[in-house]
């Protein structure tokens, strides 16, 4: 979701909640406001859409409670695939898991590059068998 808002007062934060069924919202995420004047601009992607049909609102929420609700929007995503890739922690400190989840059995090859404040550093490059899951860390 991407939206604009103009000169905020007393405004503590939005949430973008999804219609998880024909009637309920729940909320995918949160975001503070910068509660200033001026044009502000606003991104929140929701992590876990459903194919097919979303709904979504924006809820701006006030420092005293009170609340109001935006018009719905409707998001149609035409395929979502059960592959994935998920890296973790964040952030790395003694070793990054890659978890590789229903991808087709092979060899996949990661590039890992580290983006730290004082430079770039490319660390490895490593074909991975599936379907275990692996431990990088600069040692392997």
């Amino acid at each position: 979701m991407h939206w604009t808002n103009t000169n905020e007062f007393n405004l503590a934060q939005y949430d973008v909640e999804r219609r998880i069924d024909g009637n309920n919202f729940a909320a995918t995420g949160s975001i503070n406001t910068r509660n200033t004047p001026g044009i502000h601009q606003y991104d929140l992607q929701d992590a876990t859409p459903v194919s097919g049909n979303n709904f979504y609102r924006i809820k701006s929420i006030e420092f005293d409670g009170t609340f109001k609700y935006f018009e719905i929007a409707k998001v149609h995503v035409s395929y979502l695939s059960n592959k994935s890739v998920h890296l973790y922690p964040n952030p790395v400190v003694a070793g990054l898991n890659i978890w590789l989840n229903n991808l087709a059995l092979g060899f996949y090859e990661f590039r890992m590059e580290i983006f730290r404040a004082e430079a770039l550093k490319y660390i490895a490059c490593k074909k991975l068998p599936l379907p275990k899951p692996f431990l990088f860390n600069q040692a392997n």
